[in-house]
């Protein structure tokens, strides 16, 4: 059984002014929202059960995705958010009888296979498995390193910087949902460091296709015209 919880509970405080009237997962890029998008991904993968918490606005998601349920072939269960619980405290609200279950962030556009996630998941034994990606960061500066006596160490001219980030889509095993705290504030990276400190295995999935976080206004507009130009990629 394939089971997976979109995490559509946030303000979208970084796309402000556009969340002020509309959830984040609810902008458009094209002729579909952003957890429709999501939506139809699951339904093609054929996953059985889709959780979604919701929180800001929450009334307009649900209508919304009323208005196309009929389109999808699998369970949809939401959950609400009184108060705002972070990226992993509304896990500890989950009813599931699956071994493991897929966790997206309600604002990713990526053309990454779902499944074959949760495949390296399963062969890895992991408990928890991160999908990431490499992202650089241009420094338009001339960079200095120096010691403790203001010595010059090093210098490089505007140095391209790499970083392996998450994607904000995990695999987790469901028996270590209770290391998360019932309704209480709780984010994925505290998650994910208290399972590590309890020796159960974190895993990493390098994906080097197309990912967007479209809770920056930057990539935002990137996927505006990335999906525009062609919706059959993420769909």
């Amino acid at each position: 059984m394939k089971e997976a919880i979109i995490l559509a509970g946030g303000k979208g405080t970084r796309l402000k002014p556009f969340t002020a009237v509309i959830p984040k997962p609810l902008l458009p890029l094209g002729d579909q929202s952003i957890i429709e998008i999501i939506l139809h991904q699951l339904n093609n993968l054929k996953f059985d059960k889709v959780h979604i918490s919701l929180g800001y606005l929450s009334y307009m998601i649900k209508a919304s995705i009323s208005s196309y349920s009929h389109k999808l072939n699998y369970e949809i269960e939401f959950i609400d958010e009184d108060t705002p619980l972070g990226t992993a405290g509304a896990l500890a609200n989950i009813s599931t009888k699956s071994k493991q279950i897929l966790v997206i962030n309600g604002d990713t556009l990526t053309d990454l296979n779902l499944v074959t996630l949760l495949s390296f998941h399963k062969k890895e034994k992991a408990g928890i498995t991160i999908a990431s990606h490499e992202r650089s960061i241009n420094i338009n500066y001339g960079v200095i390193d120096v010691n403790k006596n203001n010595e010059l160490m090093g210098y490089q001219e505007k140095p391209i910087l790499c970083y392996l980030v998450s994607m904000g889509i995990y695999v987790v095993d469901t028996t270590l949902l209770d290391f998360v705290p019932l309704n209480t504030y709780f984010d994925f990276p505290t998650f994910v460091m208290k399972v590590k400190e309890k020796d159960h295995k974190v895993s990493i999935y390098r994906y080097e296709g197309y990912w967007k976080d479209l809770g920056n206004l930057e990539d935002l507009n990137e996927a505006l015209d990335d999906y525009s130009n062609d919706p059959q990629k993420f769909i």
